[in-house]
């Protein structure tokens, strides 16, 4: 993971310094750059984001204390607990179609507003984000064949 993060910030570095500079392998101009755009999007980024995060966290650990206590107490009384309770909700079809249209829709929205706001070169940044959504979208057409299939 750290690997392709690095790999995605030169990208990101050398894209950042391709106007900049007369030669696209200035890579001191390229970090100072890419720093100093960094700068004020972490600064806003931590200022909203982090209170909305930890909000996130609190919710999800509350809401997993509330299942296993009902979990237990239904154990308890002697009842059964469906299979169905333990499949994971991350991999519903319905999830996947949800992460799909998001990552296009994203794609979409910064392919147009770098299209606008620099060059057509920034703007293949949203294309990664598209093609990832279209990946997820044939992964979901995949799922939903097979279950189809299975019936």
């Amino acid at each position: 993971m750290k690997k392709v993060f690095l790999v995605c910030m030169m990208i990101f570095t050398c894209l950042l310094s391709f106007g900049q500079s007369q030669n696209p392998f200035d890579f001191a101009l390229a970090f100072d750059t890419f720093f100093t755009s960094l700068t004020p999007i972490v600064a806003i980024i931590g200022a909203f984001g982090l209170p909305v995060f930890i909000v996130w966290i609190v919710y999800i650990y509350k809401r997993n204390k509330a299942e296993i206590q009902l979990m237990e107490k239904s154990i308890e009384a002697g009842k059964d607990v469906p299979e169905d309770y333990f499949k994971k909700r991350r991999n519903t079809e319905r999830n996947l179609f949800g992460q799909a249209m998001s990552f296009i829709s994203v794609g979409l929205g910064l392919a147009i507003i770098f299209w606008v706001l620099s060059d057509i070169r920034f703007a293949s940044i949203g294309l990664l984000f598209i093609l990832i959504g279209i990946g997820r979208l044939i992964t979901y057409y995949v799922a939903k064949s097979e279950t189809q299939i299975s019936k």
